[in-house]
């Protein structure tokens, strides 16, 4: 059985792209480093702000679009973060890209707001790296061996 859950890994990640954006430069490089070791056929690429993860974006095609997108909430200020997630879930194309917020805040408003404008997970950031390694190994057994995305058609 776990050979088959590697093959449907695999196949479900080759060419999968995923999307950090996240302003503090330790928790970026910390995910990255998860990421590579837990989903290392997705490639994934990080940005620090609004601007670069729009821009990001606006450079895919539709076929290198993030199957995933884990975003700190305060980039730096939590306005910021609902900015984004709102423009993605408000986008004809983004609309259906997975966003995982990913927030040091615990702040039930934080939380709230974030599901309102559309998140499909908040995560509060964990306080130590055996946490963090957890995390990312739930979420590849979730968001890559056992959840369906629709396929990215502009419409």
């Amino acid at each position: 059985m776990q050979l088959s859950t590697n093959h449907t890994t695999q196949s479900r990640a080759r060419k999968a792209y995923m999307l950090v954006v996240d302003d503090n430069p330790d928790d970026e490089a910390l995910m990255q480093r998860l990421a590579r070791r837990q989903l290392p056929d997705v490639q994934t690429y990080s940005v620090n702000s609004v601007a670069q993860a729009l821009a990001y974006l606006d450079s895919c095609t539709v076929h290198e679009l993030p199957r995933l997108i884990l975003m700190d909430l305060y980039l730096p200020r939590r306005e910021d973060g609902w900015q984004l997630l709102q423009l993605l879930k408000t986008h004809p194309l983004r609309h259906r890209l997975p966003v995982i917020v990913v927030s040091s805040s615990d702040e039930q408003e934080d939380i709230g707001r974030s599901y309102e404008l559309g998140a499909n997970s908040f995560i509060t950031k964990p306080s130590c790296r055996a946490e963090w390694q957890v995390y990312f190994e739930s979420l590849r057994q979730y968001w890559w061996d056992t959840v369906t995305v629709p396929p990215y058609r502009p419409f």
